[in-house]
C-alpha cells in the first residue's frame, strides 16, 4: 500500500477534476491511501464528492489558478509543510501552478516521489496565445522539470511538443492514455432534462458541447457556425453546456446574430457528461487540448464528432471527415454541415467511435498509474 497526495489546483468541475476523482477512487478501491489537495475557490465539488465516497481531502489555501508568483511560493511552503507532517510515498502534481510545489520538497530529508501529469499544455500549445505567458511558462518548465521524478503526458503529441521545445527534462517521460467510466442517461432522460434547462423543445438534430465558457474553448466560432446553419435548416439545435467568464459575452453575441431560438448556453449541469445522450453531433472548437474527458465520453456515447487537430485528441480521432484544423472557420462549418445532412455518414462514425473508445477505459488508466506510483 502506498500514501499517495494526488493534487489539482481548483474543486471547480472540468477534466482534470474528473480524472482526479476518477484516479483517486481507483487507487483506493485497490487499497491505496489517497488524499486530494487543492485549492481555494468558490466551488466545492471535489469536497462535495470525496465527502460522498469516503476519501479524504485537503484545502491548500496559497493554491490557486494564476500567475502570482508569492502565492505560489506560498503554496510552495504549504505543501512542504503538509508533506512533513503526512510523508506521503507520492505527490502527484496535476496543474501547472501546482508544479512550484516540487522545488518544496526535494529538500526534505524524506522526499516523497514526485509526478506530474501534463493535461495539456496550455499556453505552451502552438495555437495558444499570450507571448509572454508563452515565456514564462517555458522558463516555468525548464526551472521545475528537473525536480520531477516522472512527467506523464495523455497523449505522444504533446510529448513530442515538448521535446521540440526542449523540455523533456524530467528523468522519466512517459505517456499514460485518459481512461473514462462513464454513466449515461438515456437519450430520451438526456433530452429531457436539457428541454428543462432551456424550457422548450430541442430540433430535430442537436449539436452539442460541453466545456468551460472560456478563451481556450473558442466557442465563438461554433457560435458563428450557428448562424449559418440554424438560417438555413431552422430544425438544428445548438446546445453549451457549462459556465466561465465568457457566458455574458456568447449570450450578448447570440442575441447579436438573432439565433436565440436555436443556440442555448444551458449554464452548468452537475456531472453534464451523463446527459451526454442529448447531442447527435458532440464538437469541440479548442485553440488547445490534451485528451479532453468530454471527447472520451461522447465516442462511448456512439455519437459522431468533430474537432479540432490539436493536443492529443488524434490519438483518439483518425477520420478526417470527423477533424478540423483549429480556427479554420470554413472547413469547420462544411465539415458540420456534411454530418448535420447525412444520418447515414453519422450512424458509421457513431458505430466507429464507440469502438474506439474501448482503448481509452479508466481500469487500464488506473492500472498504468498503479505501476508506476
Amino acid at each position: 500500500m502506498k500514501k499517495i497526495l494526488i493534487i489539482v489546483t481548483r474543486q471547480k468541475i472540468g477534466g482534470a477534476q474528473l480524472f482526479v476523482l476518477t484516479l483517486a477512487k481507483g487507487l483506493a478501491s485497490r487499497g491505496h491511501a489517497v488524499t486530494v489537495g487543492y485549492g481555494k475557490d468558490s466551488s466545492n465539488f471535489l469536497s462535495k464528492e470525496f465527502d460522498r465516497e469516503g476519501l479524504a481531502h485537503h484545502r491548500f489555501e496559497k493554491l490557486g489558478r494564476n500567475f502570482n508568483p508569492f502565492k505560489n511560493i506560498g503554496f510552495m511552503f504549504e505543501l512542504r509543510r503538509y508533506v512533513r507532517a503526512h510523508t506521503p510515498d507520492i505527490v502527484h502534481l496535476n496543474s501547472s501552478n501546482a508544479m512550484v510545489g516540487a522545488l518544496g520538497l526535494c529538500m526534505l530529508s524524506k522526499k516523497p516521489k514526485i509526478i506530474f501529469t501534463h493535461h495539456g499544455l496550455s499556453f505552451l500549445d502552438a495555437h495558444a496565445r499570450g507571448f509572454l505567458k508563452k515565456i514564462v511558462l517555458w522558463i516555468s518548465f525548464f526551472l521545475l522539470s528537473p525536480y520531477i521524478d516522472t512527467s506523464v503526458y495523455v497523449g505522444g503529441k504533446n510529448l513530442a511538443r515538448m521535446r521540440r521545445l526542449g523540455l523533456l527534462q524530467s528523468p522519466q517521460n512517459i505517456v499514460i492514455l485518459n481512461g473514462i467510466d462513464p454513466i449515461l442517461e438515456s437519450k430520451e432522460e438526456a433530452r429531457k432534462k436539457i428541454g428543462e434547462k432551456i424550457e422548450g423543445e430541442l430540433g430535430q438534430v442537436v449539436v452539442g458541447s460541453i466545456g468551460r465558457l472560456a478563451y481556450q474553448k473558442n466557442y465563438q466560432m461554433l457560435i458563428h457556425a450557428a448562424r449559418t446553419i440554424v438560417t438555413k435548416n431552422p430544425s438544428v439545435s445548438f446546445v453549451l453546456i457549462g459556465e466561465g467568464n465568457e457566458f455574458a459575452r456568447y449570450q450578448t453575441l447570440i442575441k447579436k446574430l438573432g439565433i436565440e431560438k436555436g443556440v442555448h448556453l444551458v449554464g452548468p449541469i452537475f456531472h453534464a457528461s451523463r446527459y451526454i445522450n442529448a447531442f447527435d453531433i458532440f464538437v469541440l472548437t479548442s485553440l488547445y487540448e490534451g485528451l479532453p474527458l468530454t471527447l472520451l465520453e461522447a465516442m462511448h456515447a456512439q455519437l459522431p464528432v468533430l474537432v479540432p487537430r490539436v493536443g492529443d485528441i488524434e490519438e483518439a480521432i483518425t477520420d478526417d471527415a470527423q477533424l478540423f484544423e483549429a480556427e479554420n472557420q470554413d472547413e469547420f462549418e462544411t465539415k458540420l454541415a456534411a454530418l448535420i445532412e447525412n444520418a447515414h455518414t453519422r450512424n458509421t462514425y457513431a458505430q466507429h467511435n464507440k469502438e474506439q473508445s474501448k482503448n481509452f477505459s479508466a481500469h487500464a488508466m488506473i492500472h498504468a498509474y498503479e505501476q508506476l506510483l
